[in-house]
């Protein structure tokens, strides 16, 4: 069976102080470690790990906060050529890949370094220099765009008048020098006489006008990938076109996960093993019932809202987004939203005849704070882990979504479902030949 992977080739240099450049070997380079926490940290953690010379070490301490990387990941699909016996005989290029590049601060923790350029000195005399020049040593440093750091910290105004809530957040990230910057249409479109916010910096202004005002009906996130600042929903069918990722049977005689090529095109592909799938079966009983109230104290006005991914055998799942201007007089989308309709009122007169205690209590103007808190209920019924060598990192972004197609499908997991992200981890090794291939980590679910 043939076989692919996306590998990468690294030109890496480090700036040390002002005009101190040092190129970095491929083969100095032990890992880089791409870590995004979508749901729970705002900035990714990128680490590099090096073993490379103690020259280089005593540099990067004397000016730990002065420490600047210039990275270029190129990266293509190559297939792996193999033998009868199995032993790797040749790569050949198959197709490019996007590139990714880094140019960012770096930090390096110099507390617990083994070494000193004071090692060299014996009483005041400094040793041979060729005694350390050949001597490798274990570097450790993180990378940050400390630029979008400390603007994502600065203070917003406070008034903003007959604006939304889309046009707000850009005159004041823009006003804030923050340009470069990604936005999923708002689905909150209303223009406001008058947004207040109070005291706070750009990042916490932004969660405070998801809260109070309302982003997106399952609630927004934000995430600043390299180079850019990202802000979408977390809806699991956002409109964009779902990336495949094909799980093979457990009696496959495939022994690597990487890149399938189907029909002309290279997908996503792992062993079944490498899936693992989490279903909490028993959410209704633990609720206690398959709606949720909430009860705005400011107006007495109240909303319901029902956990739909209990009745996911008798809704079914539209294969296109059931908002979606272009799509919304679709048979499909018609027939999906009478099935909604007609468990919403039985579940209504259902809530009615219980005389429910509300489960939410707010005095927020958003009309999405129940569908949001709904959202993250649904988002614990499914969760599913994948892990794979050779995929293309250039394929997991904040706003993607995942497919996944099994061989052998299992219990607990719809096949046509939409997946988010909420938890991505690459961490490229040196394969061969100076080329680099990533281990991916993912975590998924869908609301």
């Amino acid at each position: 069976m043939e076989q692919y992977s996306t590998l990468y080739r690294i030109t890496m240099i480090l700036k040390i102080g002002r005009m101190d450049f040092v190129r970095i070997s491929p083969s100095d380079i032990i890992s880089i470690a791409f870590i995004k926490e979508y749901d729970s940290n705002t900035y990714p953690i990128t680490r590099l790990r090096l073993y490379s010379d103690i020259s280089i070490l005593h540099k990067l301490v004397d000016h730990p906060n002065d420490i600047t990387i210039s990275c270029t990941m190129d990266g293509g699909i190559y297939k792996l050529s193999k033998t009868s016996d199995d032993s790797q005989t040749g790569l050949q290029l198959m197709r490019s890949c996007n590139s990714i590049i880094l140019n960012q601060n770096c930090y390096i923790e110099n507390k617990n370094i083994p070494s000193s350029k004071y090692d060299d000195y014996v009483n005041g005399i400094k040793k041979d220099t060729n005694l350390n020049t050949s001597m490798k040593v274990p570097i450790e440093l993180y990378c940050f765009d400390a630029d979008l750091v400390q603007r994502m910290k600065l203070r917003v105004d406070s008034v903003y008048r007959n604006m939304s809530i889309e046009s707000s957040i850009k005159a004041f990230l823009n006003n804030k020098g923050i340009y470069n910057v990604d936005i999923e249409p708002i689905q909150n479109a209303k223009k406001y006489d008058q947004i207040l916010i109070p005291n706070l910096s750009c990042l916490d202004a932004i969660s405070f006008l998801d809260t109070k005002y309302g982003l997106y009906k399952t609630g927004g996130t934000i995430f600043a990938d390299p180079g850019v600042l990202r802000i979408a929903s977390t809806e699991s069918i956002n409109g964009t076109n779902p990336i495949p990722i094909y799980v093979d049977s457990k009696e496959s005689n495939a022994d690597t996960s990487g890149m399938k090529l189907v029909n002309g095109n290279f997908v996503m592909s792992v062993q079944a093993p490498n899936v693992s799938v989490q279903t909490e079966t028993d959410i209704e009983r633990v609720l206690n019932s398959p709606l949720m109230g909430a009860i705005n104290i400011n107006t007495n006005e109240v909303s319901l809202g029902m956990l739909y991914k209990l009745y996911q055998e008798f809704l079914g799942t539209p294969s296109v987004s059931i908002d979606a201007d272009s799509f919304k007089n679709s048979t499909e989308v018609l027939e999906y939203r009478r099935r909604l309709s007609e468990i919403q009122n039985r579940a209504s007169q259902l809530f009615q005849s219980m005389g429910s205690v509300p489960n939410l209590l707010h005095k927020s103007d958003s009309d999405f704070l129940l569908s949001t808190f709904l959202a993250r209920i649904n988002e614990r019924i499914t969760s599913v882990d994948v892990s794979g060598v050779g995929f293309d990192i250039t394929k997991f972004n904040l706003r993607d979504r995942y497919n996944l197609i099994f061989k052998s499908p299992i219990r607990g997991i719809d096949m046509s479902n939409r997946y988010r992200p909420r938890f991505v981890n690459h961490t490229l090794t040196n394969m061969s030949s100076d080329l680099f291939v990533a281990s991916t980590t993912l975590n998924l679910c869908a609301n």
